[in-house]
């Protein structure tokens, strides 16, 4: 659809990467469960005095409920107070959603990690041939059946109609970075693919790349921005 631009790849800072970016960067030059305490206490209410016989079958009976509600969790459902859950608000007036188990890991930005455009040819200048081999992350990924590189689109009608206005308004290659950025799971296998797509055109060893592939598939930190101390 557009043309490509050249895409700086930035390399990893820890020590267990040097090996494997030093192979990628051969083939690319950057490459509680709550219960209700509160039940509803009953008063007690001066009564006249009753029949023993009358006060005793009361009794019985007062009994029995009494034990019918301790078996039953939490007494009457139809009276239990409702859970305060969090409290909407914090003191700031800001929405306070508690712990949602949001991922705070800084991560690479589909730019900064070198993904391309396919743009519309093979590195011999014949056109692609793209084939949907998976599915995943609302989209589609796609390789091409002659020079076998990746690239995901998205199938959903929103997520296509978004892409193709940022491909409008930024450009083709600024705007497929932009969109994968809120794809991670896309943006992290478009990553891999690609890197491994450029080591392979440069290595001749199939043992090492072999095990490049199988190291590089299997980081699950694939995109982690290394944060330097002491700036």
């Amino acid at each position: 659809m557009g043309n490509s631009l050249p895409m700086a790849r930035s390399k990893g800072t820890k020590q267990s990467r040097r090996t494997k970016d030093m192979l990628l960067a051969s083939g690319r030059t950057s490459v509680s469960s709550h219960t209700s305490s509160g039940r509803n206490k009953r008063k007690k209410t001066a009564r006249p005095d009753k029949d023993p016989e009358v006060r005793a079958a009361e009794d019985t009976t007062t009994e029995s409920q009494v034990r019918a509600e301790a078996e039953i969790p939490d007494g009457d459902t139809a009276r239990r107070p409702k859970s305060k859950g969090h409290r909407r608000y914090d003191k700031s007036g800001k929405p306070n959603r508690g712990v949602e188990g949001k991922d705070t890991t800084p991560r690479r930005s589909a730019n900064e990690l070198g993904i391309e455009w396919i743009t519309a040819f093979c590195p011999d200048g014949q056109p692609h041939y793209l084939i949907a081999n998976h599915t995943f992350d609302g989209g589609s990924l796609f390789k091409c059946y002659n020079c076998h590189k990746h690239i995901w689109l998205p199938t959903l009608i929103r997520d296509a109609t978004e892409l193709e206005a940022l491909i409008k308004y930024i450009g083709t290659q600024r705007g497929y970075c932009k969109f994968l950025d809120k794809h991670q799971a896309a943006k992290v296998m478009v990553a891999k693919l690609q890197d491994l797509w450029y080591a392979r055109r440069q290595m001749t060893n199939k043992d090492e790349f072999r095990e490049l592939v199988i190291s590089v598939m299997n980081e699950k930190e694939y995109d982690k921005k290394e944060v330097t101390d002491g700036l």
